[in-house]
């Protein structure tokens, strides 16, 4: 049990959010805070217009990141009235409900995988669908046999049990669509009598039916982000950097009245007729040259004394008791390759490197014991990467490939895609994890992991 708890602990995970966003996942504990480091890698082929694309604007257009109270335990905690207590204390009952049913959820969500990966590669196990069925339908029984009296802990709990009868319904049905083999005729009709029941329940609720499939799949989203924003730690975002900002300023300016005044002194000591004409000559190229290149001189200045210093600070907060539980420095800049770490030279190929690096750091200090049940001692944190900024630089064009299928010549159309390498480093542990990141000018077309191969 404790190596499977520790496997879990440091495990990095890279998935797909959406059509043009990546996910990474992680799980820390207060013992053991997270300090992590992402190494984007974007192929030349992806042209970045440097003006455009600075780090600040990566930054808040590319990365964002949530953090929610995580059980790394394979078994749920167990459902009491002290953990369910109906009562006044509305924001209580809202966050502890949504607390057990998110783990619940989350817990399931990595078992249902697992099944739907064994029917693809044609592994039936009965007794594996048998219990996790069973298991389920234990945990949503368990939730609605306290029933809360309190009305505005009533409203939050149908919301509640209406997202676990749909989300138990999807998930049977996604199983018995893949029971296609001989002998899963019985786990396939008794998963089908699950979904009419629960079914029937929602009716009898007078939950309503939603036959329209668009607004019903919205309705479910919805139901699931208000469930995840009730755990979710409140965030307070806070920009460091300002005094460096003037710093840099100073010194470029500094540096250009040292020219002008050189100049100026240069110029005085020369005794030519054209002295006047000359100075004039010259400071009119100074002073263009000062507008040309003060804001690059500016940025190199200011990457150079703010290196390794974090820009931007995030305070976390309990959502229930508004307890100061977390701090988090994050950095971002473009690097060279000769200034990665050892541990990450490893994973690439280093021979004719032409990629742009872009490194995200962040570390995390916890400020307290998290003030929860000894079940919820680690925080699972989100980071969500948007691609959209690489996306729109890549070539939008189609190749035409040929080949023969059954004696006939078959024409492609093949549309250009682009590789972006993903490598996570976590300083805590020294884990390092790779994946291969296709990318088209529309969505995300898949994602390898380079460490299962």
């Amino acid at each position: 049990m404790g190596i499977l708890t520790s496997a879990l602990l440091y495990m990095l995970t890279l998935t797909k959010n959406d059509e043009l966003s990546l996910c990474l996942s992680h799980t820390f504990s207060h013992n053991n805070p997270s300090s992590l480091s992402l190494y984007i890698f974007i192929p030349s082929e992806v042209d970045l217009i440097d003006g455009l694309f600075s780090e600040k604007n990566f930054y808040y257009a590319s990365i964002s990141s949530t953090k929610r109270y995580r059980c790394l335990k394979t078994d749920l905690p167990l459902l009491n009235s002290h953990l369910l207590m109906d009562g006044p204390d509305h924001e209580r009952y809202r966050f502890e409900l949504s607390l057990y049913v998110h783990q619940a959820v989350s817990n399931f969500k990595i078992e249902h995988q697992s099944i739907i990966s064994d029917l693809k590669s044609n592994k039936f196990e009965y007794e594996k669908i048998a219990l996790f069925s069973t298991k389920l339908l234990d945990s949503i029984n368990a939730i609605r046999r306290q029933i809360p009296k309190n009305q505005t802990n009533l409203n939050h709990f149908k919301s509640t049990d209406l997202y676990l009868s749909w989300f138990a319904e999807q998930v049977f049905l996604s199983i018995a669509a893949r029971l296609g083999c001989k002998g899963a005729s019985e786990i396939k009709k008794m998963l089908l009598e699950c979904c009419q029941v629960e079914s029937q329940y929602r009716a009898d609720q007078g939950y309503g039916l939603y036959r329209d499939k668009n607004r019903k799949a919205n309705k479910m989203k919805l139901a699931e982000l208000i469930l995840q924003r009730s755990i979710t730690l409140k965030e307070v975002h806070v920009v460091l950097g300002s005094n460096l900002d003037r710093i840099s300023k100073g010194v470029v300016t500094a540096i250009m009245m040292s020219l002008v005044s050189l100049a100026v002194i240069l110029i005085r000591n020369e005794s030519t007729v054209n002295t006047t004409v000359t100075f004039i000559t010259l400071m009119a190229a100074l002073y263009a040259l000062r507008d040309m290149f003060k804001d690059d001189l500016r940025k190199k200045v200011r990457r150079f004394i703010g290196r390794n210093q974090a820009r931007w600070r995030n305070y976390y907060y309990d959502p229930n008791s508004n307890l100061h539980l977390l701090t988090q420095h994050e950095n971002i800049e473009f690097i060279d390759i000769k200034n990665l770490p050892k541990e990450v030279l490893k994973r690439i190929n280093c021979n004719n490197y032409q990629e742009t690096i872009i490194h995200f750091k962040s570390s995390i200090i916890a400020k307290r014991h998290f003030p929860l049940q000894s079940a919820y001692t680690q925080i699972a944190e989100d980071i969500y990467l948007n691609l959209e900024l690489f996306a729109r630089h890549v070539p939008r064009r189609t190749q035409t490939l040929y080949e023969v299928n059954n004696g006939n010549v078959v024409k492609y159309s093949v549309e250009k895609q682009s590789v972006i390498n993903v490598i996570a480093l976590d300083s805590r542990t020294s884990l390092v994890k790779k994946w291969r990141v296709t990318l088209s000018a529309f969505q995300v077309v898949k994602i390898e992991n380079i460490d299962e191969k």
